[in-house]
């Protein structure tokens, strides 16, 4: 599964300004000048991320500065993993996993100010990075470093260890020594000065010891199993909400149920509010409608005009008729029909008009009287309806944004109500489930604390000091009352020995100094601490034994991988994974071979060329092509993300459309890649390359 960046979240400190929040794409360009926070951002993803501090496998030089912020990150678990200042980081996460990646895999993925070097040594390539990334001697160097010399120059012949004598071979001699001597003072007493009867009962109180040994190597890997369990139980306690946290999680559900049950309260006041809203507005409509009504009405009342003419003309025909004007007549009975006729037209049309708003004015009286119950009189009416709505309009208005504030209220406290439950493993629970929910975890941690104070009480009845658990099981069970009954049985077999004892004065002051004790002890106890001694003699000689023949084994194969290292770094220098970047990014170099400590890049006209005399420009671009070769190998064939500030920006402008296209390709074969710059050529190369991507493209400018 490739390990890819979900979401970026830097907080503003310094040079920064604002908060840089990005989802990403599979190509990210971030564009800034000077000052405006660039370098911030590089360095809070490199500390979130991997591991700064003084045992760090990469050793970052980051400046005193306050990063915060959180990185989402997918591929590392089932579930997308959350980076922040305090949370583990992606060194842990790889050394946990079966993927065998190397530790400092953190370097090959972040390229900062254009720094593509790997090592200090010339070329900025060293030949231990090579052992790390493509043989493995790397480790082996680590491990050789535990082998002292003594052991490096020491042989076995004829099962014995040949060597110095010195360090380990000498303490093994003298442990040899030790042991041998105390075998031949043992066969003696056996042999000549114990009887019987002292023979069978210390046989017997040997199989007891040997019993009560077991059961104590039982005790010791039950106090283990104890002590690992309480572990997990701390560990599992950890990850759950103290008394404080949840308190907290219930007072914000507290106010979110106080608050919601204001927003539902003032929801059905809105909806009790918005029928009379309504109205209100179908008021105001119809008062203005009224009135145009109105106002035609009057209008018609008030123009008789044609009327009058029609009058004064027809009076003018009538005294030109009796006067025998003809023609008076004639012009005067022409105009008063004319005018007369415009008369009728106006009036008919204005019935028509007055028709139809009369029409309009009765569905305005019975839409009001079906609204309101009362009856339209006058314009009076209307306005006196409209003052009533009034208030219940405002009041609706006023409801309509103290719902959109507390409504925003009731969704930022039930967001940090679900972020806070998520932490804890509690995603997709309702408001309904919340109180449960948090029931459920003081259930859980109430009964892990009380789990853990009932393993601690076993644990420390069993009386085990820390350094004497053992993590490996004795194949026997832990049975306290056999271990008393076995300590029972061996105190009476101690008294039966008390009574068959002998003073066996010579052997005893032989005993007594050997094992540097006084001869006025009994003969039992003298003989416990021999026998105890050897027993001790014994174990110190085959742990010494066993030390160094595992050493002197580690060390022969480690000679015969040494023979084979050189042929497995140029096997590894041929893989695809190193030349095709090389090739791609230098436009030159195809090949790359180990000829010493020295590295050589060879071009398609078979010219060598060693990396440390070649200009720092080329030496950048070799190295950038190796980290990302380094990093594919590393990865075995999965892929991840690649963090570049700057990494082109010593490379000549006409390789920085190869570096693109390298990085482009990446990018199609699911690596997702992050490049910073302060540079207007390389960001105007990256926007056209990137425009061609679609939504997999994303540019920032800061």
């Amino acid at each position: 599964m490739a390990v890819r960046i979900n979401r970026i979240k830097v907080n503003r400190y310094g040079p920064l300004k604002e908060d840089f929040e990005l989802e990403p794409g599979d190509l990210n360009l971030i564009y800034g000048k000077n000052e405006t926070g660039k370098t911030y951002i590089v360095e809070t993803l490199i500390n979130l991320l991997f591991k700064t501090g003084r045992g760090s496998p990469a050793k970052w030089s980051l400046k005193k500065w306050d990063y915060t912020g959180t990185i989402t990150v997918s591929g590392l678990e089932k579930k997308s993993v959350t980076f922040t200042k305090t949370s583990r980081k992606l060194e842990d996460y790889w050394q946990e996993s079966n993927r065998a990646l190397p530790q400092d895999l953190s370097r090959l993925l972040v390229v900062r100010a254009g720094n593509t070097s790997l090592s200090e040594e010339s070329g900025g390539i060293s030949k231990s990075i090579l052992k790390d990334y493509l043989s493995g001697e790397g480790i082996l160097d680590k491990i050789e470093k535990n082998i002292s010399t003594t052991i490096q120059n020491a042989s076995i012949e004829d099962q014995i260890i040949d060597g110095r004598n010195q360090g380990e071979i000498r303490n093994h001699k003298t442990a040899r020594d030790n042991l041998q001597q105390l075998d031949n003072l043992l066969k003696e007493v056996n042999q000549g000065y114990t009887t019987g009867t002292i023979n069978a009962l210390q046989q017997e109180r040997n199989r007891l010891e040997t019993k009560h040994g077991e059961l104590k190597e039982a005790r010791r890997y039950y106090a283990f199993q104890l002590r690992e369990k309480l572990n997990r139980l701390k560990d599992q306690v950890i990850k759950l909400p103290d008394e404080g946290k949840c308190t907290d999680i219930e007072k914000e559900i507290a106010i979110f149920k106080e608050r919601n049950d204001n927003r539902l309260k003032k929801e059905k006041k809105l909806e009790e509010l918005e029928s009379s809203s309504v109205d209100y507005t179908w008021v105001e409509k119809v008062l203005t409608n009224y009135q145009e009504i109105m106002n035609r009405q009057q209008a018609r009342r008030t123009n008789p005009i044609f009327l009058i003419l029609a009058v004064i003309f027809f009076s003018g025909a009538v005294i030109s008729g009796f006067i025998d004007q003809k023609w008076g007549l004639g012009i005067g009975a022409m105009l008063a029909f004319l005018f007369f006729g415009l008369h009728l037209s106006v009036r008919s049309r204005r019935r028509a008009e007055a028709g139809g708003d009369n029409a309009e004015l009765e569905k305005i009286k019975v839409e009001f009287r079906k609204r309101f119950g009362k009856l339209l009189t006058d314009r009076a009416s209307i306005q006196n309806q409209q003052d009533v709505l009034k208030e219940a309009h405002i009041q609706a208005g006023q409801l309509r944004k103290d719902l959109e504030i507390l409504s925003r209220d009731v969704e930022k406290v039930e967001s940090s109500i679900s972020t806070a439950l998520e932490k804890y493993g509690n995603a997709d629970l309702t408001p309904a489930d919340w109180e449960k929910e948090v029931d459920k975890l003081k259930s859980s941690r109430i009964s892990l604390e009380n789990e853990i104070i009932s393993t601690e009480k076993k644990f420390v009845a069993l009386n085990i000091p820390q350094d004497q658990l053992i993590k490996e099981d004795p194949g026997l069970k832990w049975d306290s009352a056999e271990y008393a009954g076995l300590e029972t049985e061996m105190q009476k077999i101690q008294d039966k020995l008390d009574e068959e004892k002998k003073k066996l004065d010579n052997l005893k002051s032989r005993v007594a100094q050997e094992t540097k004790s006084s001869s006025t002890e009994s003969w039992e106890d003298l003989l416990t601490v021999l026998q105890q001694k050897r027993a001790e003699t014994a174990s110190e000689y085959r742990k010494i034994t066993a030390e160094i023949l595992g050493k002197i084994q580690v060390y022969t194969v480690l000679q015969e991988f040494r023979r084979q290292e050189t042929d497995r770094i140029q096997k590894g220098l041929q893989n695809r994974d190193l030349t095709e970047p090389l090739y791609a990014i230098t436009g030159r170099y195809n090949r790359i071979n180990l000829e010493g400590d020295e590295l050589y890049l060879s071009s398609r006209d078979e010219e060598n060329y060693p990396l440390s005399s070649m200009s720092t420009g080329v030496s950048e671009q070799i190295c950038l092509a190796l980290r990302i070769g380094f990093a594919s190998i590393g990865l075995k064939g999965e892929q991840a993300f690649l963090i570049l500030d700057d990494a082109f920006q010593h490379s000549d402008w006409s390789r920085r459309e190869n570096l693109i296209k390298q990085v482009l390709s990446l990018v199609k074969n699911n690596w997702q890649v992050f490049y910073f710059t302060m540079d207007d050529n390389i960001r105007d190369l990256f926007l056209a390359a990137g425009s061609k991507e679609g939504v997999r493209f994303k540019s920032l400018e800061l």
